[in-house]
């Protein structure tokens, strides 16, 4: 399989549209930077705002996925390694590391200005914890992990390039307002605080009241669970104070853990003629 990887990044060095997704993924994230840098110089939440920055390659990491992949179709490339000998098993694999590899070198690439803005900032006194930052850009990276499992799965399932990135982009697009939506409706206090006055103006009592717009119950399990679940929620979560960001590269390595065999499986059936 070593033969196959090697191959791969062979292939992945020499591809334009791979280096195409790195330097689009850097322009944007270091022009928002730097623009954000020089409207807000004094903002002290850096932590927080190099994490939003691990949005973006979420939409350039599908596009070299479906092309990568979809390439290995459109030149038999598949079919070549069959014929040499190589398993399914050891082509999907070897494709799942290199996309991945892929994934995690523009992800790298855009955080290059991000953290070096926070490192300047951190010497002009403001404060960055070293090991929350290391504990969120952990779980930021597990979190492209595991969206780079999905890709690879859409791209080995679907041969024609156009359609695997359209699929997967919409995917993503869809995942991010999904998960716009299910914070919003988490946000919702379940309860609201009632106070009774006196005459007098003090209180005299004080009690809490279900909210109907909130969720709860079944129902906010379920959308706690979509929402850590997806790579957009992971990296929203890693910003939190609560004990559950430390679980959440078990949410990105159960996607993974479940993702890849059933690529596997359907990669087997595929007709490839």
């Amino acid at each position: 399989m070593m033969r196959i990887i090697n191959a791969n990044f062979a292939r992945m060095r020499k591809s334009v549209f791979f280096w195409a997704c790195l330097a689009v993924t850097f322009a944007v994230i270091a022009g928002s930077v730097c623009m954000n840098f020089s409207l807000y110089p004094y903002v002290t939440n850096w932590e927080q705002t190099i994490q939003h920055y691990f949005y973006v390659p979420l939409f350039t990491v599908p596009a070299f996925a479906a092309e990568f992949l979809g390439t290995e179709y459109s030149n038999n490339t598949v079919r070549n390694k069959l014929i040499a000998g190589k398993t399914r098993l050891q082509i999907y694999l070897a494709n799942l590391v290199t996309v991945t590899a892929g994934g995690l070198l523009i992800t790298a690439a855009g955080q290059i200005v991000p953290i070096a803005v926070a490192i300047y900032a951190g010497r002009k006194g403001f404060s960055i914890s070293e090991g929350n930052f290391a504990v969120e850009c952990a779980i930021c990276i597990c979190a492209v992990i595991a969206a780079c499992a999905v890709f690879t799965l859409i791209g080995m399932i679907v041969s024609q390039k156009s359609m695997s990135i359209t699929l997967s982009l919409i995917l993503m697009i869809g995942a991010y307002f999904a998960v716009s939506k299910i914070k919003e409706k988490l946000d919702v206090p379940q309860f609201d605080t009632i106070s009774v006055y006196n005459a007098d103006g003090t209180i005299e009592r004080q009690y809490e009241e279900p909210r109907p717009d909130a969720a709860t119950g079944f129902t906010r399990t379920v959308l706690e669970t979509v929402y850590n679940l997806t790579s957009f929620g992971e990296i929203e979560q890693s910003l939190s104070d609560t004990t559950i960001r430390y679980f959440m590269p078990l949410y990105s390595f159960g996607i993974l853990a479940v993702t890849t065999p059933a690529g596997i499986v359907i990669f087997r059936k595929k007709d490839l003629k």
